[in-house]
């Protein structure tokens, strides 16, 4: 079973934000992964093909005039046409699945606007708890154990990322 975290950011802001999504090249460090366990799922094997993910099993990306977006982004309205079946890595954005010093822990991504807003406020503080909540729940966690290769080293970008806490497990 693949967890489904708790949501921070508004989907007005989501939708109405010119961040996510898009990439500045087509293996861009921050384009999704797709977890071992996520792509066995019965719906992402319905839904997705193998051509859709480059050999590390990142989300492939379309070139445009000004950088390159995901496949699955509809630049006329900012929505995702995969959205119910989206990677793990979107649904838990801002927030990251990170390995620091060999421990997993959790991140979270500076550049994200709404982030930048909200990051010095209560609201932030009580919903990083809920994430921390959520994180040791046993079946993310076993999730997490099942798909490695999610916690990403985030050391080369460590302008961008703040950590939050490490995951106990």
């Amino acid at each position: 079973m693949i967890p489904h975290p708790p949501q921070f950011i508004p989907q007005k802001v989501c939708l109405s934000c010119d961040v996510c999504c898009r990439f500045k090249e087509n293996d861009d460090f921050w384009t999704p992964k797709f977890g071992e366990h996520e792509r066995q799922s019965e719906l992402a094997m319905k839904i997705f093909k193998p051509e859709m993910f480059d050999k590390n099993h990142h989300m492939k990306t379309i070139k445009t005039a000004t950088g390159c977006h995901c496949q699955f982004f509809n630049t006329s309205d900012q929505t995702c046409s995969v959205y119910a079946a989206r990677p793990f890595e979107c649904e838990f954005y801002p927030f990251l699945l990170a390995k620091q010093n060999g421990r997993a822990s959790v991140y979270i991504h500076l550049h994200c606007p709404y982030i930048q807003q909200t990051i010095e406020t209560a609201s932030f503080e009580t919903f990083a708890a809920k994430i921390k909540e959520f994180i040791h729940k046993e079946d993310t966690l076993n999730f997490i154990r099942k798909n490695p290769a999610l916690l990403r080293d985030y050391s080369q970008h460590a302008d961008e990322v703040q950590l939050l806490f490490f995951i106990d497990s």
